[in-house]
């Protein structure tokens, strides 16, 4: 069974993966952009901040764009099914520990921004 796409974004937010992971973390995305979406990335992300917004409530409007960018970037890499996308959300919001700022600030650094 191949491993989740969950399970290689963590091990590479925490700098632990390897080329391949990284290979696959991309081919995965673009695969579920072009079977949830149609290959239509802008919908996958419309799909995604409304989530994102609606999980994070009254937090969302709060956080500078920078940040939001770096939540919304996370949360599509993980690929969220198109039909429990908002699930998915308050899923991602246990993972980050509900820690918005914090995060979004480990996500800007491993990008280098």
């Amino acid at each position: 069974m191949p491993e989740s796409q969950f399970a290689i974004v963590d091990r590479a937010l925490k700098g632990q993966a390897t080329a391949e992971d990284l290979s696959r973390v991309q081919a995965n995305f673009e695969q579920w952009v072009r079977l949830d979406f149609a290959g239509d990335e802008a919908l996958a992300l419309a799909y995604s901040v409304k989530a994102l917004a609606a999980a994070c409530a009254a937090d969302w409007a709060t956080l500078s764009e920078r940040h939001r960018s770096a939540h919304i970037w996370l949360f599509t890499l993980l690929c969220p099914d198109k039909s429990r996308v908002d699930q998915a959300a308050l899923a991602y919001l246990s993972w980050i520990d509900h820690d918005l700022a914090a995060s979004a600030e480990i996500v800007l650094e491993l990008r280098g921004e």
